[in-house]
C-alpha cells in the first residue's frame, strides 16, 4: 500500500510517519487519537474526497490478530473495554453505524 507491491519500504520510509499515540491504543481516547492521527495522511484525504468507499470492520481496528477473548498483544484491563472503545472510536470517525441484527437474516 504504502510503497507498491514490488518492493519493501526503506528506512527513511518507514519512520517518516510516527503513529499517534506512539503506544498500542487501548482506551476510547488512543483509538480517537489514532483515528484522528490517520486523516492527516493527504493521501487518505484525497481518497476520501473524490471516492466513495467501502468501510469494512477488521480485527485490526482493536489490535493485530486478534480474536474473541483477547490477542496477543493485550495486556491491559478487560477486553470487552478495549473492543468497545475501539469500536465507538471507530464509528465516531467512519461514515457507519453499528447495526442491530434482529434474530436471524431475511433473504429474497
Amino acid at each position: 500500500y504504502e510503497t507498491g507491491m514490488d518492493r519493501s519500504p526503506t528506512t527513511e520510509e518507514a519512520i517518516r510517519h510516527r503513529l499517534e499515540p506512539a503506544h498500542q491504543a487501548m482506551t476510547l481516547e488512543d483509538y480517537r487519537l489514532r483515528h484522528a492521527f490517520y486523516r492527516t495522511d493527504v493521501h487518505l484525504q484525497d481518497l476520501a474526497a473524490s471516492t466513495p468507499v467501502i468501510a469494512i470492520w477488521d480485527d485490526h481496528e482493536v489490535a493485530n490478530d486478534s480474536w474473541r477473548n483477547g490477542a496477543k498483544n493485550h495486556t491491559a484491563d478487560k477486553w470487552e473495554d478495549r473492543v468497545r472503545a475501539a469500536l465507538t472510536a471507530y464509528h465516531e470517525w467512519m461514515p457507519t453505524r453499528e447495526m442491530e441484527l434482529e434474530q436471524g437474516v431475511r433473504r429474497g
